[in-house]
């Protein structure tokens, strides 16, 4: 299989993409264990508690996506110094869009949970 060689530019505006979602999700989490740390409710706890070990999957999705297009874009700057003459393989940048779909996914499901919960609450 031959898989296009994305340019370093786009390598750069993907990996830029990935790590500011990295971040968002981050900074979700860190507010879900502060609310949690504040919450003297054991419900609303375990509620935090589940919500923010789903932000776990895409997270990690995210990571791993991030070093392979990372690999796939410097492979010549970072691998091949040590053994020349080498190449990515050909599946690391379709995989990081596999991961990065898959992360992306997830969030979606998370949000629309959220919406829907939030809408329930605003309804009351």
């Amino acid at each position: 299989m031959n898989a296009p060689k994305m340019p370093n530019v786009d390598v750069i505006a993907y990996l830029s993409l990935i790590v500011a979602m990295s971040a968002y999700i981050s900074s979700i989490r860190l507010r879900i264990i502060d609310k949690k740390k504040e919450s003297t409710n054991g419900d609303e706890k375990k509620s935090l508690s589940r919500y923010a070990i789903c932000l776990i999957p895409p997270d990690l999705a995210l990571i791993l996506s991030g070093y392979l297009v990372f690999l796939h874009g410097f492979w010549h700057l970072t691998i091949e110094p040590w053994w020349p003459g080498s190449n990515p393989p050909d599946e690391f940048l379709q995989w990081s869009v596999w991961l990065f779909a898959f992360a992306g996914i997830c969030l979606s499901i998370l949000h629309i949970s959220t919406w829907r919960r939030s809408f329930n609450e605003i309804k009351r």
